[in-house]
């Protein structure tokens, strides 16, 4: 499974300024897990930014999907 996002759209996501408004929640989204389970690199940095923006007050609670 591959994205079929740009490199260069990828890294204007990645820069774009963040709305500081309070949320009712942080969804994560789900992305392939590789050999034995684990999970891809992509996964891990959803899961870090979902889990830093909740340790920062973002919103009470985090949605996995996926």
């Amino acid at each position: 499974m591959h994205s079929n996002a740009s490199p260069r759209l990828a890294r204007a996501e990645a820069s774009a300024p963040l709305n500081h408004e309070a949320a009712d929640a942080i969804v994560v989204l789900g992305c392939q897990l590789v050999s034995g389970g684990r999970p891809s690199e992509r996964l891990r940095r959803r899961v870090s930014l979902g889990v830093g923006l909740y340790r920062d007050g973002a919103a009470p609670l985090i949605l996995m999907s996926g």
